[in-house]
């Protein structure tokens, strides 16, 4: 899964991590310890927490097909009637 990272920031004592994907947008909020380097990889731990965090979440999923994504329903009248 790609993950792009839209924005990384400190909020309430969190480290929020804003995310997309073939499924959607998240939001994920991590330890303040994430920001941490992982010795052995050399990497920050939020990435490897993000990327555990999102493989749960979208395990079964299926990906946001691109005309079923909000941008679609933009000036669409919809019934909601008959959904």
């Amino acid at each position: 899964m790609k993950i792009k990272i839209i924005d990384i920031f400190e909020s309430e004592g969190l480290l929020r991590v804003k995310t997309e994907c073939d499924y959607g947008f998240d939001n994920i909020g991590l330890s303040l310890e994430s920001k941490k380097i992982n010795s052995i990889t050399g990497m920050p731990k939020w990435q490897l927490e993000v990327k555990e965090l999102l493989d749960k979440k979208y395990k079964n999923a299926k990906p946001i097909k691109k005309e079923e994504s909000l941008e679609s329903f933009k000036g669409k009248e919809i019934d909601f009637d008959k959904i």
